[in-house]
């Protein structure tokens, strides 16, 4: 119980969409899980966490959790401790701009989605959710780059998540 007064990711138990959070204010929940970092990425949450909710990330976990029916997957740590966490050679300048340049985009996503939540006006709620969604593919093709992953291999990522 005491750790989850720790800075810690948070999911659901199971979704349909990658659905990672970050919390740094303690809060206990009722549902879902509290992932607490190990002590090799505990520096970079926000790193971590705009991996998991990659598309390439989220596929990977469709093909190694359990899935249920209407395309749900569990989200347990028997799973997500499977998930191939890129990690960082903050010695190499690319590596640690590769880095740097995740952790603005998800804290650009974080925020995004705050005002989302706070927005009263439809047009307002639909200049948001389309800025969400443009990070989100930024976010991905970001996640491509860190893996090395080919055009074609992009491709067949992008045509399974439609």
């Amino acid at each position: 119980m005491t750790l989850f007064q720790y800075p810690k990711l948070i999911v659901p138990d199971y979704n349909n969409v990658a659905s990672f959070t970050f919390d740094d204010s303690g809060h206990f929940y009722k549902t879902g899980y509290g992932i607490i970092l190990s002590d090799s990425v505990q520096e970079s949450p926000l790193y971590v966490l705009g991996l998991l909710n990659s598309a390439l990330l989220f596929q990977y976990l469709l093909k190694i959790g359990t899935t249920l029916r209407g395309g749900y997957v569990r989200f347990w740590t028997q799973f997500i401790s499977k998930l191939p966490i890129r990690t960082i050679d903050f010695d190499n300048p690319d590596d640690k701009d590769r880095h740097d340049k995740m952790v603005e985009l998800v804290e650009r996503m974080l925020d995004f989605h705050k005002k989302l939540a706070a927005a009263k006006v439809p047009a307002e709620k639909t200049r948001i959710q389309r800025q969400i969604n443009s990070t989100d593919s930024q976010i991905d093709n970001l996640t491509y780059d860190l893996y090395g992953l080919t055009d074609e291999e992009i491709k067949i990522i992008e045509e399974s998540t439609k």
